[in-house]
């Protein structure tokens, strides 16, 4: 554990281990930093980076990180802050979230004749994960990007990884494909024309007869923060 210069002690990556058997010493070079010599792949990988303390790299996996801002701040790539389109993985449902694991990367820094390498995330690990991560969003929803590090912390045990370089994985994973700030709606809009029979009396729908019908799909999108509408696009639905 680390005191950092606003007073609170945070901990350091000696913390994240699940068990006593599997901390810094136990896993040996496993839990050493990595330096991955290539450009970022995710902003999540900023996770590899040292901070600057003893044994400490930034930190995305506690809901007391100092550094989760970092996600909201930077990006690996071009596009505006905010965008219409963009998955919210706090609304999205499991299948979706599930199609965003696969192929995430475990840890670079595992060699491959360890015992329990793993390169990848296997299919059961994606599906438990996925599933886990759906119903604890549905309780309490992404605030922003930097509320991914909490996410990691609040799954604790779901997470088969161990050391904190392999929880973040998560953070990998859905900081860069993500956005909690837009809020993106479809509208199904099905105009009907007709008239009620003249011996109609309640006007019930039921007594109405169609005579036309045209529908609409209206995508919207808003920013949530300021309420300003940042797309919006009509389509016709062929059915």
């Amino acid at each position: 554990y680390v005191a950092d210069p606003d007073g609170v002690v945070r901990p350091g990556d000696g913390a994240f281990p699940l068990t006593a058997a599997t901390n810094i010493a136990g896993l040996g070079s496993q839990a050493r930093p990595v330096m991955l010599n290539r450009p970022f792949t995710s902003v999540g990988e900023m996770g590899y980076a040292l901070r600057g303390d003893p044994w400490k790299s930034l930190d995305f996996a506690s809901a007391s990180s100092a550094d989760s801002a970092l996600l909201d701040l930077f990006s690996v790539h071009d596009a505006p802050e905010i965008q219409a389109g963009i998955l919210n993985p706090s609304t999205a449902p499991d299948q979706v979230l599930a199609a965003l694991l696969p192929n995430s990367q475990i840890d670079p820094g595992v060699l491959a004749s360890s015992p329990s390498y793993e390169k990848v995330l296997s299919d059961a690990e994606v599906l438990s994960m996925s599933g886990e991560l759906a119903n604890r969003l549905r309780v309490t929803p992404l605030q922003n990007q930097a509320d991914l590090a909490r996410l990691v912390e609040d799954l604790g045990n779901v997470l088969s990884p161990v050391h904190k370089r392999q929880r973040e994985v998560l953070v990998r994973a859905l900081a860069d494909v993500s956005n909690t700030r837009t809020w993106n709606l479809l509208i199904d809009v099905v105009a009907q024309v007709g008239s009620f029979p003249l011996n109609s009396t309640a006007f019930a729908a039921g007594d109405f007869v169609v005579q036309g019908e045209q529908r609409r799909w209206v995508s919207i999108a808003i920013d949530r923060p300021t309420g300003r509408v940042i797309s919006q696009s009509t389509e016709i639905p062929s059915e």
